[in-house]
């Protein structure tokens, strides 16, 4: 078969497993990245844990979810000192049941606003991707 020819049939291929989502572009917002996202929109507006608590893993999410009174709050405070503004994930590796991703935004650390670097770890639990593992980190400037 010509060189030719078999281009003209990887074309067709490749436009089949681009409408499927089998592969997914470079570009495109993928269910981790969305959801990860939507978190940081619900976090920055919570006024109770539980209207967070949906995005984590079980085993964070049932805690979480037992929490009352004080220790609520408490855990809700801590998930806000979590926040970072403007994230942008820009690599995403997934294997499985579990994505990968690291990113930027900024953060508030010590009433100081830094750039940060995100860290996050996503599972794919009852139906939809959750947090595992979310942390950022960041250098207050003039400060070691």
């Amino acid at each position: 078969m010509s060189r030719l020819l078999k281009s003209l049939l990887v074309v067709p291929l490749l436009l089949t497993f681009f409408s499927t989502g089998l592969i997914v572009p470079a570009h495109a917002e993928s269910a981790p990245r969305q959801n990860f996202y939507q978190y940081i929109r619900t976090l920055y507006y919570a006024t109770n844990v539980k209207q967070v608590s949906k995005f984590f893993i079980k085993n964070a999410r049932v805690p979480m979810e037992d929490c009352i009174g004080g220790a609520a709050k408490a855990k809700l405070e801590e998930l806000k000192r979590g926040y970072v503004a403007d994230p942008r994930i820009t690599t995403e590796v997934l294997n499985g049941n579990i994505c990968t991703m690291k990113g930027t935004g900024i953060a508030l650390a010590d009433g100081h606003r830094v750039n940060a670097t995100i860290n996050v770890i996503m599972n794919f639990e009852e139906g939809s991707w959750k947090i595992q593992y979310y942390t950022w980190q960041g250098a207050i400037p003039g400060h070691y």
